[in-house]
């Protein structure tokens, strides 16, 4: 909802790459005053290019990496709105920033910063 205020969100994933080298994550998010969802991701790398899937998305997740820049766009289907979601890997590489910027009809009606830790 436009105009809804900061709330909480935190998530709990865990990835694999499977026999083909595609990343498929399984997540948890727990949004305040929502009930947790899970998100299931497969996505393929071909070069600097991915491509893949959201469960959560609508149609295919486009994506590119640049050094240490996954940059990936798709439609969220709850939010019927066009995500950007830029990760960067931090040096030593077992932690990343995610900053995730939700449009609808070309104005910016939410954002999400976060921090990614690898605990194993």
């Amino acid at each position: 909802m436009i105009m809804a205020g900061r709330h909480g969100v935190r998530d709990r994933g865990e990835g694999r790459l499977d026999r083909s080298g595609a990343l498929l994550f399984d997540q948890v998010v727990y949004e305040e005053g929502k009930a947790p969802r899970r998100r299931s991701w497969r996505l393929v790398r071909s070069g600097n290019r991915i491509n893949g899937t959201i469960s959560d998305a609508v149609g295919t997740v486009k994506g590119e990496i640049r050094g240490s820049v996954l940059h990936l766009s798709y439609r969220a289907r709850e939010a019927n709105a066009w995500v950007e979601q830029r990760i960067t890997l931090h040096p030593g590489g077992r932690t990343a920033s995610n900053r995730m910027v939700f449009s609808k009809l070309g104005m910016r009606v939410a954002t999400v910063q976060s921090t990614i830790r690898k605990l194993d």
